[in-house]
């Protein structure tokens, strides 16, 4: 063989050796079409995001609920107050019925579930609180106030129940889906409104469930979660609305004072079944 024939061989082998190397390294065509698939991966993943808000959106209300309250220590008794507070609710069924927390409801109740059994340093006497609800309103995205009522409660859920005076409302709801039960670390998407000085600005929460409460009750909670909105999935189907169940036992006044047991302050998403179950109760 000559010397001519021998260097033929050597770069044949040469590039039998090398080629699979060589086809095996990203090339810059195969790294621009993995950034496509990836933006078009984020986009798809936005709109379905976005769905969900434009589908849901107009069920996001808030419940303006004005009250009488009072409380005493001992025999001191402090003047009687009027209060008129907002709180995030919504809607679930085309009557107007709403969920919202109960504990925002009526957040003289829940101070006298935290120290009504307990006496307070330097008082002499347990402290005792009273609240009268005088009137209830649906405020709708675009302003209308509708007069309401509640209608059903589960202190133990925090659920309140309010439903418009007015009948034949035909209004946008969130279908709750029993059928849906995320597990630890799955994707979930919360929404809210802002308050009146913020426009009622929609605001999309991205989160993940990063809880699963099993006894005495099943509760998830999602790390997005804000009270009185609607938990989904990222289907757009929503599991759950995020309230405040809360273990009293667990929170002393010393603890409350320092915020030292926030964990028993958490929002909770309770499951759509419960709250479906519950609302069964109510005549419409």
């Amino acid at each position: 063989m000559c010397s001519y024939q021998r260097c033929l061989v050597c770069v044949m082998l040469i590039g039998l050796t090398v080629m699979p190397n060589v086809l095996a390294q990203p090339t810059w065509a195969q790294d621009a079409d993995l950034e496509a698939r990836l933006e078009a991966l984020q986009r798809r993943k936005k709109d379905k995001v976005l769905k969900i808000v434009k589908d849901n959106q107009d069920a996001l209300i808030q419940v303006k609920i004005a009250s009488k309250s009072s409380m005493s220590v001992g025999s001191f008794q402090a003047p009687e107050q009027e209060q008129t507070l907002t709180t995030d609710g919504t809607i679930i069924d085309p009557s107007g019925l709403c969920v919202v927390s109960h504990t925002q409801t009526d957040p003289m109740g829940l101070v006298g579930k935290m120290m009504g059994s307990m006496n307070v340093p330097g008082a002499a006497g347990k402290v005792k609180t009273n609240a009268k609800i005088t009137d209830v309103k649906i405020v709708l995205n675009d302003g209308t106030e509708l007069p309401a009522k509640i209608v059903l409660k589960d202190e133990d859920l925090d659920l309140s129940f309010v439903m418009p005076t007015r009948k034949g409302l035909d209004l946008p709801h969130v279908e709750l889906d029993p059928s849906i039960e995320p597990d630890l670390l799955d994707s979930a998407v919360c929404v809210k409104r802002m308050g009146v000085s913020n426009g009622r600005a929609t605001v999309i929460q991205q989160g993940t469930v990063s809880a699963v409460i099993e006894k005495p009750r099943t509760l998830r909670v999602v790390s997005s979660a804000s009270v009185g909105c609607p938990a989904f999935d990222r289907e757009g189907r929503c599991f759950g609305i995020a309230l405040m169940v809360m273990s009293f036992d667990e929170i002393s006044f010393s603890s409350m004072m320092s915020m030292s047991n926030a964990s028993a302050m958490t929002p909770t998403v309770v499951p759509a079944a419960e709250i479906l179950s519950v609302a069964e109760q109510i005549q419409r």
